[in-house]
């Protein structure tokens, strides 16, 4: 084992010099898991050497990863990351490959993740959680006009930065909606945390991820106005049966302090039924969100990427219906595989950021088509089995890609929407570095949880027993 750790060590530092020559240095390690670790980073431009940025670079190690998760899941994880732009979704800065390892470079979250916040500060006063959940929900919206459904909502995968806007995070178990001729293609594989698993992902039977999502931040929105778990979910059946007959509760120190506006919301995201369930549209229409007019308007960014990505599916559309009138096309796989060198290779393709006219109120208000987009599960499947037959020791292509950083947003949530007693301790305190516990680790619900994310869950399951 200490052999062990000595080779993937000087891997490390024989990569890391290569890294060093593109700008990229690792500082210092996070956080830590079977086969990847998470580092603070800093990158120096080639062409402003005064100006330094720092990240949070996640080191996936395939050599130690399950068959399932090297052919499966982190193509389609890399695939997706390599198409998001929205500023309430962690932006990629950069993904570079050599042998065995992936080296993820995307923005670092100054303030830690949801959970690590609320344990610490207490529950979240009503009018920072609606900021945070609309922020959330606006990263639900643009990814599901991508047909890009998330399958691991939960706090440690929300972000919070400097200027305390909310990043979603961690797209390890994130899988396209459709099928390459725009069919719905229904999810099966139970993934994700227990605790925000929706009842219909209990169950065991096919489901529609969109329409889990928005259970799974109906919990997070829970959690964050009462500080505790809705459920308990140390047995399953158990569990089950509160979510179907509604026997949860707020906890008594909020319930005669929320509004009810939020109750309804909440009710109403996390109701059994799918078919009566809230969709994205509703909760940003819906009275809560209302309640600050400064809310009712996206941003500039925000209108940006979400016509965008409506723009994106437009065109794949139409190409689409042009390839079904000619001969089958499979779609291939993005560029060849690692150099035989080993080398870390140059960025292939750039994501870049696309203006549209269109108005975002009628999107919100009408809802969005469902068409469709390249390489499934499915077709990923085929490729990787098709090339594994070709070559069983090579390790899976991807396309190495480059998203410069954007400037820092700005504050959307202003002071007042900070607990009183902390406001003074928020905007004088030094940046805490983030830290990744478990996302990267595991396909598997049974070996989902590090035992630092179960203390986590105990506390706050503790706080609602109480």
């Amino acid at each position: 084992m200490a052999e062990q750790r000595e080779q993937a060590s000087l891997s490390l530092s024989e990569v890391s010099g290569t890294l060093n020559t593109r700008g990229y240095s690792l500082i210092r390690k996070l956080g830590e898991g079977t086969y990847a670790k998470v580092y603070m980073a800093s990158y120096i431009p080639p062409n402003d050497q005064r100006r330094k940025v720092y990240l949070a670079c996640k080191v996936v190690d395939t050599s130690r990863a399950p068959r399932d998760f090297v052919r499966r899941f982190l193509p389609r994880e890399l695939d997706i990351l390599k198409r998001l732009n929205h500023p309430h979704i962690v932006h990629v800065h950069s993904i570079f490959q050599r042998r065995t390892k992936y080296f993820i470079f995307m923005r670092l979250a100054e303030k830690g993740d949801l959970l690590d916040w609320v344990l610490k500060h207490g529950a979240v006063t009503e009018g920072q959680s609606r900021v945070w959940l609309r922020q959330l929900t606006l990263a639900l919206q643009y990814l599901q006009a991508l047909e890009i459904a998330h399958r691991d909502l939960k706090c440690e995968n929300v972000l919070i930065t400097t200027n305390y806007n909310v990043k979603l995070a961690d797209f390890g178990f994130a899988r396209y909606c459709v099928d390459a001729r725009g069919r719905r293609v229904l999810s099966g594989t139970n993934c994700g945390s227990l605790s925000y698993a929706a009842p219909e992902i209990l169950r065991a039977e096919q489901y529609d991820p969109k329409i889990s999502d928005v259970w799974s931040l109906g919990v997070v929105l829970y959690i964050m106005l009462n500080k505790a778990m809705p459920f308990d979910d140390s047995n399953i059946n158990r569990l089950h049966d509160e979510q179907i007959q509604r026997r949860w509760r707020f906890c008594a120190s909020v319930v005669d302090i929320l509004s009810d506006q939020v109750k309804n919301l909440i009710y109403n995201m996390l109701e059994p039924d799918t078919q009566r369930r809230y969709q994205v549209d509703a909760i940003l229409a819906s009275d809560w969100i209302a309640m600050d007019p400064r809310l009712a308007t996206c941003t500039a960014a925000e209108t940006n990427a979400l016509n965008a990505a409506l723009s994106e599916r437009e065109q794949r559309m139409r190409r689409d219906v042009a390839e079904s009138t000619g001969p089958a096309l499979v779609p291939t796989a993005p560029a060849t595989g690692p150099s035989e060198q080993g080398g870390v290779r140059e960025d292939l393709e750039s994501v870049r950021f696309r203006e549209d006219s269109s108005d975002i109120e009628d999107l919100r208000e009408g809802g969005v088509e469902h068409h469709a987009l390249p390489r499934t599960p499915e077709e990923l499947d085929i490729i990787a089995e098709r090339k594994a037959a070709e070559n069983p020791h090579a390790q899976p292509s991807h396309g190495a890609i480059s998203i410069m950083d954007s400037e820092p947003l700005p504050v959307t949530n202003p002071p007042e929407f900070l607990p009183p007693d902390l406001s003074e301790k928020l905007t004088s305190k030094a940046p805490s570095q983030t830290s990744k516990k478990k996302s990267e680790e595991t396909i598997s619900p049974e070996d989902q949880e590090e035992e630092e994310d179960t203390q986590k869950k105990s506390s706050l399951q503790t706080l609602h027993k109480t």
